[in-house]
C-alpha cells in the first residue's frame, strides 16, 4: 500500500523526528497486522505528513512520515529498491555528496539530492553491516533483509536519534519511540532499576538500559543484528 496522509493535525513544536516500529516473528508465524496498526498509530504525533503499514508474512514494519528536508518531498516509507530489504528510518544524512561519489566509485549510481533512507538503502547494499561506518549525520534504522532473513538496526554515531528494542523469545520488536515499543502485549510494564540507578550514577550504568524491563537501548555509534532462520 501507498503512503496514506492523516489528517491535519497540530504538532509540538519540539517534535523533530519521524516514527516508525516493527515486528519480526522469527518462528515464521505472521506479524499481527492489527497490533502494528495499532502501534504505528501511537506515533502519528511523530509524523503527521503520512503513514505508512506493511505486512509481508513474519515481517511487519511501519511509519509516520514529518518531512523536513526538501530530499523527503516524495519519500515513502517503509522503502525498498527491489522487495527484497526493505528500510524504516528516522535519518538525516550529511555530506550526501562524499557519500554519493563513494556509492558511484564502486558501481552504485544514485544522486545527491534523494531522500536520505535511500542513500542508507544504498549503502547497505553497497557495503553491508559495516555501512554505518560510511554515514555521517543523525540516524536511526532497521533494515529487514529478506534474502538473508536478517533484521538489522543501527544508531548514530553521537546518539542523537533513539532506537528502542525488546527480544521477546522468537519475537523482536523495535521502535525508535520507548511508548511504541511498550504498546506491544508481551513487553514488561515493571520498571528497570539499572536505568532508574542510570539517573543517580550515569557513569557507572550501561547507556543502553532503558526504563522498562527487557526493552533495550542501541548505544551510541552502535548496531545489532537478529538474524535466524525462519521454519
Amino acid at each position: 500500500p501507498g503512503c496514506n496522509s492523516p489528517g491535519q493535525r497540530a504538532v509540538p513544536i519540539e517534535v523533530r523526528l519521524s516514527g516508525f516500529v516493527g515486528i519480526v516473528e522469527f518462528d515464521g508465524r505472521p506479524a499481527n497486522p492489527d497490533l502494528l496498526g495499532r502501534m504505528t498509530r501511537c506515533l502519528e504525533f511523530r509524523g503527521p505528513d503520512a503513514s505508512t503499514v506493511r505486512v509481508d508474512g513474519a515481517v511487519g514494519l511501519g511509519h509516520t512520515l514529518l518531512r523536513t528536508t526538501d530530499e523527503a518531498g516524495h519519500e515513502c516509507q517503509p522503502f525498498s529498491v527491489d522487495g527484497n530489504i526493505w528500510i524504516v528510518a528516522d535519518a538525516r544524512v550529511d555530506e550526501r555528496g562524499e557519500l554519493v561519489a563513494k556509492l558511484a566509485s564502486l558501481g552504485c549510481v544514485t544522486a545527491v539530492d534523494r531522500p536520505d533512507v535511500e542513500l542508507i538503502l544504498h549503502a547497505y547494499r553497497t557495503w553491508g553491516e559495516v555501512c554505518v561506518d560510511h554515514l555521517l549525520g543523525d540516524f536511526a534504522f532497521a533494515i529487514w533483509d529478506a534474502r538473508r532473513r536478517q533484521l538489522f538496526v543501527a544508531r548514530d554515531h553521537l546518539g542523537v536519534k533513539p532506537m528502542f528494542y525488546a527480544q521477546l523469545g522468537s519475537t523482536v520488536v523495535f521502535s525508535n519511540t520507548l511508548e511504541c515499543v511498550r504498546e506491544h502485549p508481551k513487553v514488561s510494564a515493571r520498571l528497570n532499576d539499572l536505568a532508574i540507578a542510570d539517573v543517580q550514577a550515569p557513569d557507572v550504568v550501561e547507556e543502553t538500559t532503558s526504563f522498562d524491563v527487557g526493552v533495550d537501548l542501541i548505544a551510541r555509534s552502535a548496531d545489532r543484528d537478529f538474524a535466524e532462520r525462519m521454519q
